[in-house]
């Protein structure tokens, strides 16, 4: 167990973080100017306790109210008058009985420290769940655990959460033992010799731990990754062991670095990951989206969860990291060598194939030009329109018919340009090619 005391024997760099934790928490303590807890009901484990507003102190209804009335084994949920919202604590919020916080699914809920105070401290000897939070603006200006601090024998479970902004004289998620599960670790700010977190145990599972200040993950114990990006922490490693023998990093499915700290080139996928920045992407909470070519996308293996961060569906071979990629589409567009004219109207039928990776539609542009040579002027006539392609992993024909703005097309040749559209979450080529259009009986 990871505690001030039990540092102290081991090392002098242990010494100063535990001493900075120990002064951090009586700061806290009597900095505290809210009003006295109300005498707790009696709840059963298992039992739903509702926060009903965002007061960041004690009041009745507020999130440090609930957690105090906590016996061990509730779940503390949000009304959905507040789902999305913040609440801005004046304490760090004390988690001393095994509880889950969990904020609404569809549109989470921020716990923000107001860049004064750190979030969450726990000390439980039993789990404690953390799931659908964004935890940001945690300060911590005398030691370790910004945004969360968990020094009891049980372990903390973030799960579908975002862990930004928050800032501490130590690592930012600092403790004992945690699970990091389809969770992201981003944008946080430590000093320069210390890492985002300091754990003595942690599982990293599809997890995000990405552009913090100066590194990613120190362990005194095991921290095991499975289908995680941990990279572009800063100016320090992305992991780091501790000097204790104990300390190992435990590598499972596939794991992406831009070092070689978590582990050689045949045991981690280095490379950039291409992560986009923190954007609302559906979901309970922010995220960072793999852009397109990304080395991320598929690379995972022994892929056990079913969905993302964001409650997506997980591909069978998943990406790496929070998020996946659902949406990526590889799409294969041909156009057939000819077009008809229909002679009553002029109108011009053009066709194609479409291939793609998976099933999903697609708006494409149909762009058909013909240079007619009438005494010494040229003239261009022209077509355009767009078609809704139904797309599947088959070859699948599509035709679009189109009437030119002016003139007619007469038989010959003409240039067809086929345009998929500008999204990020598609992988096409426009199409040119030059086809024969010809006149059809009437």
């Amino acid at each position: 167990m990871l505690t001030p005391s039990s540092w102290a024997s081991r090392s002098s760099r242990a010494l100063t973080l535990a001493a900075l934790w120990a002064l951090a928490a009586c700061s806290d303590n009597s900095s505290t100017t809210s009003p006295p807890v109300p005498s707790r009901p009696h709840f059963a484990f298992g039992d739903v306790i509702t926060v009903t507003n965002t007061s960041g102190a004690t009041d009745q209804g507020s999130l440090r109210w609930a957690v105090a009335q906590a016996t061990g084994g509730e779940i503390i949920r949000f009304d959905p008058s507040i789902a999305g919202k913040t609440i801005v604590v004046d304490a760090p919020v004390a988690v001393t009985q095994a509880v889950t916080i969990e904020g609404p699914q569809d549109k989470g809920i921020t716990i923000h420290g107001g860049n004064k105070v750190a979030v969450f401290q726990i000390n439980t000897a039993g789990p404690t769940t953390l799931r659908n939070l964004t935890i940001a603006g945690g300060a911590n200006s005398q030691g370790a655990g910004g945004a969360i601090q968990s020094v009891g024998t049980g372990v903390t479970t973030v799960e579908h959460s975002t862990v930004t902004g928050n800032t501490s004289q130590g690592s930012v998620i600092f403790g004992n033992a945690f699970t990091l599960i389809n969770s992201t670790v981003t944008t946080n700010t430590t000093p320069a010799d210390i890492r985002a977190l300091y754990v003595v145990t942690l599982n990293a599972i599809n997890s995000t731990i990405s552009n913090n200040s100066t590194g990613g993950i120190t362990t005194e114990g095991k921290a095991l990754l499975r289908n995680s990006i941990v990279a572009n922490n800063g100016t320090g490693p992305n992991c780091e062991r501790a000097a204790f023998p104990a300390a190992t990093f435990v590598l499972e499915g596939a794991n992406l670095a831009d070092d070689n700290t978590c582990g050689d080139a045949t045991a981690v996928i280095i490379a950039e990951p291409q992560l986009d920045s923190l954007k609302d992407n559906g979901g309970p909470t922010m995220t960072r989206k793999p852009l397109i070519g990304s080395p991320v996308i598929d690379a995972g293996t022994s892929c056990d969860l079913t969905d993302d961060q964001r409650y997506v569906q997980r591909d069978a071979k998943c990406d790496l990291g929070a998020v996946e990629l659902a949406e990526f589409m590889a799409a294969t567009l041909t156009i057939d060598g000819s077009a008809t004219v229909a002679p009553a109207t002029g109108a011009t039928t053009v066709t194609g194939t479409a291939k793609c990776s998976r099933a999903g539609k697609l708006d494409i542009t149909v762009k058909l030009q013909q240079v007619q040579k009438s005494g010494r002027t040229p003239t261009t006539v022209q077509a355009e329109g767009v078609l809704l392609i139904d797309c599947t992993t088959s070859v699948r024909g599509w035709g679009l018919t189109v009437l030119p703005t002016s003139g007619s097309f007469a038989n010959g040749t003409a240039k067809a340009t086929l345009t998929p559209p500008s999204v990020d979450w598609l992988s096409a080529s426009v199409v040119n090619r030059d086809v024969k259009v010809y006149w059809g009986h009437k």
